[in-house]
């Protein structure tokens, strides 16, 4: 069975959680057996999932990661919900690349996430 591999950042933290099933009640909703544990007050932070990518010193990439492409520019790891995939976005312009299907860059760098290393993601960083 597939694993998904998720993280939130709370309180200057990085937490992480594998969920290994997910099943079906008779009212077809779907239950992930509490993913993360949280105060009600917490129910709004963003989940990041794990790309199922590695970048070139063996370093998962995940959704939230700055990295650092083959010809050096820094941009943003993201899902775009409109085609249901992973992307990395440069930071030098508005283009996005679907890691998976014809991406011209072959080596990511993770250098930071959005959430640790906002100076990262600043114009001249």
């Amino acid at each position: 069975m597939r694993e998904y591999r998720f993280r939130i950042f709370h309180e200057g933290r990085m937490f992480y959680k594998t969920l290994t099933g997910i099943y079906w009640e008779t009212s077809k909703k779907c239950k992930t057996s509490g993913l993360f544990k949280a105060s009600s007050q917490d129910n709004q932070l963003p989940i990041m999932e794990f790309t199922g990518m590695k970048d070139i010193n063996g370093i998962k990439i995940w959704e939230g990661d700055i990295v650092k492409d083959d010809n050096g520019c820094i941009g943003e790891i993201e899902y775009d919900n409109e085609i249901a995939a992973f992307v990395y976005k440069p930071l030098s312009d508005k283009t996005q690349h679907n890691l998976f299907l014809g991406n011209k860059f072959t080596c990511f760098e993770v250098i930071g996430n959005i959430h640790q290393d906002e100076n990262l993601t600043q114009k001249g960083a």
